[in-house]
């Protein structure tokens, strides 16, 4: 953990990087067990685990060293992860029944993240924390898709009209439901048809998803299943959309290539984040899974990874986002100015900078409420709409 050392972490954040991992060599375990023998915070080490949906990986390794972890917080731990486990099952189940009516109505799922990512990657549905169901859907089914989720109990999180809808179709990825379930809980579903937004410029593309999924059959249901190149992606994707945070992100990256490094296809990955647009995305991804987690870099990419001025400083920025002192909500234009920073070209920065101050989002909808007839004009309104809220000081930059 050479390149960790040198982000300056505390001890309690190395304990949690070491940890959260589904596997330990034996070099790692006698590291960790001498870490554990020091005075930890342990509140420390708790809130951040949970905060970073990691103590369930946590419990999984700190089970193995029982006289250097205090027995109440084992104890805490234990229930936590296995309330988690309970959870994530009757999860999976969910997830089952949707996509058996998804068969039944014709409309082709595809599930990613949640139960799906927690068996194939991590090889165990308990060790991964997940609030919701992922199911990508192509793009011409969304309202088949949103017909039978609504023949199942759920209903759209979004109120919009017809016209509104259309225009959320064009312009979003995902179409939130929601169920109430037995003893107060809720279940949502996330309905996506694409893997980013729009405006981002960079995204796998949805035909090239599904030319290359396979198909799989569990208990009765039949569901499409990404390939492994393009989930690789999309885990980089949706790690860098979150700029890497929380802790799982890493994880989730860290865990897949611990499974499947040796069986993908990497000339082919590296010819698809160049077409696709996303590779500095995909070499800043290695670059931070190697600086937390000691990984090593893929051949293909290693040349890039070390040769990407870009990269250098960004590992110790994503451990300052991981382990704050406090933490410090990045201000509206950070935001996309990073987002726009991972762009190949001023032209594809400028097209992401006009897309995010035009294509209209569902905070327009609900502000400025207009007839179908005129919902056009979301497009004209929503840069002004913007201004006035800044010039009154209610939008922050």
């Amino acid at each position: 953990m050479t390149r960790s050392r040198r982000l300056e972490l505390r001890d309690e954040d190395h304990a949690i990087l070491l940890s959260a991992r589904t596997h330990l060599s034996a070099s790692l375990e006698d590291r960790l067990e001498n870490l554990l023998r020091e005075d930890l915070d342990w509140g420390y080490i708790q809130r951040k685990s949970q905060a970073h949906h990691v103590y369930p990986l946590l419990y999984n390794s700190l089970r193995r060293f029982e006289r250097c972890v205090p027995s109440e917080v084992l104890s805490q731990m234990r229930s936590e992860a296995r309330q988690n486990g309970l959870r994530n099952r009757l999860a999976r189940e969910e997830l089952l029944r949707v996509l058996g009516r998804f068969q039944e109505q014709g409309v082709r799922g595809m599930p990613f993240k949640g139960p799906t990512l927690a068996e194939s990657v991590y090889g165990d549905l308990s060790l991964r924390v997940f609030g919701d169901l992922d199911i990508l859907v192509p793009p011409d089914q969304v309202l088949k898709a949103k017909a039978a989720l609504i023949s199942l109990g759920y209903t759209p999180l979004l109120s919009l009209n017809r016209a509104e809808e259309r225009l959320y179709l064009r312009t979003d990825c995902e179409y939130h439901f929601g169920r109430p379930t037995p003893g107060g809980g809720f279940s949502v579903v996330e309905l996506h048809w694409s893997i980013l937004l729009s405006s981002f410029t960079v995204s796998l593309d949805a035909g090239l998803l599904w030319q290359s999924a396979s198909e799989v059959e569990v208990e009765g249901v039949r569901y499409a299943r990404m390939s492994r190149e393009n989930q690789f992606l999309a885990i980089c994707l949706h790690a860098w959309k979150h700029f890497w945070k929380p802790l799982q992100c890493i994880c989730d990256l860290n865990e897949f290539l611990d499974r499947e490094q040796d069986q993908l296809d990497w000339n082919e990955i590296h010819w698809r984040a160049r077409a696709l647009r996303c590779e500095k995305i995909v070499i800043t991804s290695l670059s931070v899974v190697r600086a937390l987690f000691n990984r090593e870099t893929p051949p293909a990419f290693a040349a890039a990874v070390g040769n990407a001025s870009h990269v250098a400083p960004l590992p110790r920025r994503v451990a300052a986002c991981i382990f704050p002192n406090e933490e410090d909500p990045a201000s509206i234009l950070r935001v996309h100015t990073f987002y726009a920073s991972f762009l190949e070209s001023p032209r594809m920065r400028l097209r992401y900078g006009w897309r995010v101050l035009t294509t209209p989002t569902t905070t327009d909808f609900r502000e400025l409420s207009l007839p179908e007839r005129f919902s056009t004009l979301y497009w004209l309104l929503r840069p002004f709409r913007l201004g006035w809220k800044t010039m009154r000081g209610r939008q922050r930059l």
